[in-house]
């Protein structure tokens, strides 16, 4: 059974229903680890967000990120479809034929300024808490390595499995970096063990 990974915009709560032993059943926007983005799109469709510049490609060109949903209006931000989150990211190996998923990020941006991206942060890593009781849990909190000042701050908690792990990370932007993304970043990502291992490597 799918457990849904999903936020309510009012209150940007996760809904995890039940426990879930493996990281294939989680599900964020329809999407799952080791699917196809096939279930969810045709051909065309992918290869037209690729062919917009709609994705990120890694330096080495093995993975690259497709933008699979988006509730952003803008035209740069173009989705193949409409979600709840404000962006939805799918990780797909370059030339894969069959479009398998190793990786979902999703982002939703804090408007609030009080602290509510890290209040929102510790609510998620509880439910994954109390769904994942056996996973090694790894934590890291300082300055965001984007912001050359360290003024902004990135906190990340990691759920590592056996076959793969769950992230959630809040970033607070200080200083000009403030003004220019102007929302605070709520962030959770589902990455295969194989994906997750590439990340320790890929920009070496």
């Amino acid at each position: 059974m799918k457990k849904i990974l999903g936020i309510i915009i009012l209150s940007l709560c996760f809904i995890i229903p039940s426990q879930a032993d493996d990281i294939r059943d989680l599900e964020i926007e329809g999407l799952s680890i080791g699917y196809s983005l096939l279930n969810l799109f045709n051909k065309d469709e992918i290869h037209s967000a690729i062919d917009e510049n709609r994705t990120f490609v890694y330096p080495d060109g093995k993975y690259k990120i497709i933008r699979t949903h988006t509730t952003l209006d803008a035209e740069i931000a173009k989705p193949i479809k409409e979600g709840l989150y404000d962006y939805v990211g799918t990780v797909i190996k370059t030339g894969d034929r069959k479009f398998t998923i190793y990786g979902i990020q999703a982002r939703m941006y804090i408007t609030d300024e009080t602290g509510t991206c890290p209040e929102e942060k510790g609510k998620i890593v509880n439910e994954l808490k109390s769904d994942f009781p056996d996973a090694k849990i790894q934590e890291k909190k300082g300055p965001h390595s984007y912001d050359k000042t360290g003024k902004s701050i990135a906190d990340y908690t990691w759920f590592v499995m056996s076959d793969g792990n769950v992230s959630v990370s809040c970033t607070i932007w200080a200083g000009k970096l403030k003004e220019r993304f102007k929302n605070n970043t709520l962030k959770v990502s589902i990455n295969s063990k194989k994906y997750a291992d590439y990340l320790n490597t890929a920009y070496q």
